[in-house]
């Protein structure tokens, strides 16, 4: 098992440097740069945008501007200095990644606590008016993007009710209710469908049908041997979400004026400062590699088969 997780940890590696190499050929041929913005519409000469490009090293050809990069990740161990803001892009990550984790982890919290039970009651009443409702709300959910909901949220209940602030974060759950809501909708609804789909496939198994003829409490029958296989593609489902809560949450941390990882990429790609949005893509990139190897270690351990392949191996070294 151990050779597994290290074989998945090295894997990371060539991963996080194909996204830091797209997201930096995406920035390079984007049109600007970051001293268009902080030269904006003032007096500055071209002559003096120059020499400031020259001095930030934008002026140099792509692919040693790429090999600076890493140069300065791998040696210097670095994300460097913001090009616009001139603070510490470090400092600034560690500030602001605690909410957007916490934005994750309670959102991806939500939508297991809902979308589960949800899934299961859809599942056993399949093609009833509880089954009906459910798969409408699923498909809703899913094809509803979380920032589109976000705003839709904050007019209906900020701005016509005033039931909850419509931006910031106060000591108040009341502040939290409506991004949680935009974030996780789309989570509930897709682990209601993997939760049904997977439910109905283990249901209709041989194990299943001969566990309810030799008389095994229908409770027994359900939570005992139908949902543990039925979470094993829910595990991998799981973690999907929550990459998808983490690149829909930037947006909606943008909506909500939340201090989080989200809003510090969102601004810094308005203000073209390519060095804090390779640090903050390279963290968020490395969190979720981590999430997904979780998932996997967590298949490993709930799928008997998984776990008898490792028995194997061991017994023929031993």
């Amino acid at each position: 098992m151990g050779k597994y997780v290290l074989k998945r940890l090295l894997i990371m590696i060539p991963v996080i440097i194909g996204v830091v190499a797209l997201v930096f050929t995406i920035l390079y041929l984007s049109p600007g740069d970051a001293v268009d913005v902080i030269t904006g519409s003032g007096v500055w000469t071209e002559a003096d945008k120059a020499q400031m490009r020259h001095e930030m090293g934008l002026d140099l050809p792509y692919i040693q501007q790429l090999f600076n990069y890493f140069k300065q990740l791998i040696v210097n161990r670095s994300f460097g200095t913001a090009l616009v803001n001139k603070t510490d892009i470090a400092n600034d990550i560690a500030v602001r990644l605690p909410y957007s984790l916490t934005f994750a982890f309670i959102g991806i919290a939500v939508s297991m606590l809902v979308g589960v039970p949800l899934g299961i009651y859809a599942a056993l009443h399949q093609d009833k008016a509880g089954d009906t409702v459910a798969t409408i709300l699923a498909l809703i959910g899913v094809s509803t993007p979380g920032f589109f909901l976000a705003l839709v949220l904050v007019i209906l209940f900020a701005y016509k009710l005033t039931l909850f602030p419509a931006y910031g974060m106060g000591p108040s759950i009341k502040y939290w209710i409506l991004p949680i809501l935009s974030n996780c909708f789309g989570g509930v609804a897709s682990m209601c469908r993997q939760t049904r789909s997977g439910m109905l496939e283990v249901i209709r198994s041989d194990y299943v049908v001969m566990a309810k003829a030799k008389g095994v409490p229908y409770k027994s029958v359900i939570w005992k041997h139908a949902l543990p296989n039925a979470m094993i593609p829910l595990i991998t489902s799981a973690g999907m979400s929550f990459g998808a809560m983490i690149g829909s949450g930037l947006i909606i941390e943008k909506v909500f004026s939340i201090p989080g990882l989200g809003m510090y990429l969102v601004n810094s790609v308005s203000q073209r400062d390519t060095n804090a949005v390779q640090g903050g893509v390279i963290v968020t990139a490395v969190f979720f590699s981590l999430i997904m190897l979780l998932c996997d270690i967590l298949i490993a351990f709930v799928d008997p088969r998984i776990r008898s392949q490792y028995q194997t191996v061991k017994k023929k070294r031993s």
